[in-house]
């Protein structure tokens, strides 16, 4: 049952967030009081918003622990779906991919010891929080209650090398994928390079000048290089993707082959241990089918299945967008 509170008795975090910046204005050199007046617009919306939220934590909380109690006994399940979008979709999201196999081999480990541990804490604030019997409090009394119950449980330590973890991760992310990004850009220009002083001048400048009118021939060797590098370009990109595609069915494959296994052992559907030659023969057999199946859709999802991976979709764009403009 959710435990949410009415905040009828609560100072809300407008009035609290105005009067700390009046104090400031009072207490503090002008220099730093003009610059407060001047945040002072953005902090009353934020402020505003966690107004909106600060009843409803409660209730956040209760449909978080549902959902970590509920998704706890399905990660066998998000590993095999897991691991057939890997092995045979891992060269329609390059982008998404690399940046998981980034952060999974910089900050994964640092942040399941930490969360091993942290998880225990949790679990001790959950059975502290579910003993409780105050229902009748406000928002911000049940924030404090409930923060001194993660203050009292959890281990700063873990919490620092969770942090650590995450951070050393977000960091390998982008260089990953920027260093990704300049490596095709710089293969592609290349490329073109070459293309343009054994062909672009004898043939490609020609016709160039043929099509533009007399007086625009000063543009005919920029077209030219245009000509010869993005082509390049999209073919680096090309072979980028189709040794992401490989790695992706190869790793796709032995983690669908795990958790298949694993998952039929405890069901009782397997009674004896699979030799490993078998379990490499299983994970071979999925990494090459699954292979074959995104040159044979050349790299691009069926339209029976863009409906079900169009979240996959979504943070392919949003990382690949971002990693244009950063």
């Amino acid at each position: 049952m959710s435990k949410v509170p009415s905040n009828v008795r609560s100072r809300s975090a407008v009035d609290q967030g105005a009067e700390v910046f009046d104090n400031l204005k009072q207490k503090v050199p002008p220099k730093f009081a003009n610059f407060a007046e001047k945040v002072r617009p953005v902090v009353m919306v934020i402020l505003q918003g966690v107004d909106l939220i600060l009843p409803y934590l409660p209730l956040i909380w209760d449909i978080c622990q549902k959902l970590y109690i509920l998704l706890l006994p399905c990660f066998e399940e998000l590993t095999i779906v897991w691991g057939f979008v890997l092995a045979f979709f891992g060269g329609s999201f390059v982008t998404t991919i690399t940046a998981v196999e980034a952060f999974r081999l910089v900050g994964k480990k640092k942040i399941t010891e930490s969360w091993a541990r942290i998880s225990d804490d949790v679990d001790r604030v959950i059975s502290d929080y579910n003993k409780s019997t105050d229902t009748n409090i406000t928002a911000n009394e049940w924030l404090k209650a409930n923060g001194r119950r993660v203050l009292t449980h959890v281990d700063p330590d873990d919490c620092k090398a969770a942090m650590l973890g995450f951070y050393a991760g977000i960091t390998a992310i982008v260089a990953c994928l920027k260093s990704q990004f300049a490596k095709c850009i710089a293969l592609g220009a290349s490329m073109g390079d070459v293309i343009e002083s054994h062909c672009g001048v004898q043939f490609v400048t020609p016709v160039v000048k043929q099509l533009l009118p007399e007086d625009h021939h000063k543009w005919a060797p920029f077209a030219t290089q245009c000509i010869c590098r993005l082509p390049a370009v999209f073919f680096s990109w090309f072979i980028q993707r189709l040794v992401a595609a490989f790695h992706s069915s190869v790793r796709g494959g032995s983690i669908l082959a795990d958790a298949l296994i694993e998952t039929l052992m405890k069901r009782g559907l397997l009674t004896s241990p699979v030799a490993p030659q078998h379990r490499s023969a299983l994970a071979s057999v999925i990494a090459g089918t699954g292979l074959l199946f995104q040159l044979n859709y050349g790299f691009t999802l069926p339209w029976f299945l863009a409906i079900f991976l169009f979240p996959f979709t979504i943070i392919e764009n949003i990382l690949y967008w971002t990693l244009s403009l950063i």
